[in-house]
């Protein structure tokens, strides 16, 4: 039930106060009030899908007016709301406008929920990215050195920085850049890779 405020006074170190009952809603329920009923439960229903924490089972069929009253200050209790929308609900003892005023709450909840979950999903999607990318490069680097090509990569980017540093024309840049992803793809003690490095050396000179 509600009660407004009549009559307040200061009363030692307390503050007293007269107050008079709100009446709760009676009657019987309109086709407006069971279409307004339905449409806060079916939004409340959907936001307990996207909150947990939310008991779904409140948002059962009532079979009066006065069971509406009560089950709709129920509902509100269980939404993250801000002080001022509860004090605004707890002001409105006309059902009919609690109800529409709850159904927009709600609206508003499911539509922050969905957008955290969309933010969570697309920060869980490059976690397990950088994730993948992280070991994709350990196991290179394991493949690497399970076949001593770890000293190799080393090498290789030793001479890419002596490119960046030598100040070659476009045609030998083009040419020592060739050479080089063909020692990349070499194995590390062939004969091939040693004409090749003494290629790139020449080149370099």
């Amino acid at each position: 039930s509600r009660a407004r405020v009549t009559v307040s006074k200061k009363i030692d170190d307390f503050i007293g106060v007269q107050i008079e009952d709100i009446p709760s809603p009676r009657g019987s329920k309109t086709v407006e009030l069971e279409a307004l009923w339905r449409h806060v439960t079916d939004l409340y229903i959907a936001y307990a899908k996207l909150n947990d924490k939310v008991p779904v089972e409140l948002a059962g069929p009532v079979k009066t007016v006065q069971e509406m009253d009560a089950t709709a200050d129920t509902l509100s209790v269980h939404i993250n709301l801000s002080s001022d929308e509860r004090q605004r609900l707890l002001e409105m003892a006309n059902l009919q406008e609690r109800l529409s005023y709850l159904g927009e709450l709600l609206r508003k909840e499911i539509e922050i929920l969905e957008t955290e979950n969309r933010i969570r999903g697309r920060v869980q999607k490059q976690v397990e990215r950088n994730q993948r990318e992280y070991y994709l490069t350990e196991q290179i680097k394991a493949i690497h050195k399970e076949l001593g090509r770890e000293d190799h990569t080393a090498e290789i980017e030793e001479i890419k920085k002596r490119i960046r540093t030598a100040g070659l024309s476009a045609e030998a840049l083009e040419k020592i850049e060739k050479e080089v992803r063909r020692l990349e793809q070499m194995p590390v003690m062939s004969s091939e890779a040693v004409v090749s490095r003494n290629y790139i050396d020449w080149l370099l000179s």
